[in-house]
């Protein structure tokens, strides 16, 4: 039991140090320094604080999306797209967000927009009828749907889903 994990008190202080069998302190606690301690292979590391008390926490890796150069997290929305439709189509099974759609060329095209695998139940988006011309409908963030991402298409038109 001698080379064992020792332990003494100290007057001056409240509580236990706690020693190993070289007589080094275990630590517990952990101590303030201006400028972090850079460490050798075999030291003991101690827990570090701020000068108000505060425990320094960093971590050792990148997050996933952590941009380096620019010292910023980088979150962006991002959407998958199919060929162009002229018909009725079901653009995906299950769960996802719809994110807006290209129209690419009608002559009196319309749209509506169903959560669900065919034209029934749930309307994202009523029936829409477009002005000339092409046009771009994305929407700020995504809308999401659950059972599918239908769309309904009438007249003559070329349209590209946007969705994830």
């Amino acid at each position: 039991m001698a080379d064992s994990v020792k332990s003494t008190s100290d007057s001056t202080k409240h509580g236990m140090i706690v020693l190993n069998p070289d007589g080094s302190s275990v630590g517990g606690g952990g101590v303030y320094s201006s400028t972090p301690p850079t460490y050798t292979d075999g030291q003991t590391v101690v827990a570090q604080y701020d000068a108000n008390g505060n425990q320094k926490v960093t971590l050792a890796s990148l997050i996933a999306g952590e941009d380096l150069t620019t010292n910023k997290l980088s979150v962006e929305q991002r959407a998958s797209y199919t060929v162009p439709i002229t018909a009725d189509t079901l653009i995906k099974t299950g769960s996802g967000r719809w994110f807006g759609f290209i129209v690419n060329s009608h002559t009196s095209g319309t749209l509506k927009v169903w959560d669900n695998t065919s034209a029934a139940t749930t309307v994202l988006c009523d029936t829409i009828t477009f002005a000339a011309g092409p046009q771009f409908w994305v929407f700020p963030v995504g809308i999401e749907f659950t059972t599918g991402l239908y769309f309904d298409v009438g007249g003559t038109i070329s349209v590209t889903p946007l969705y994830k």
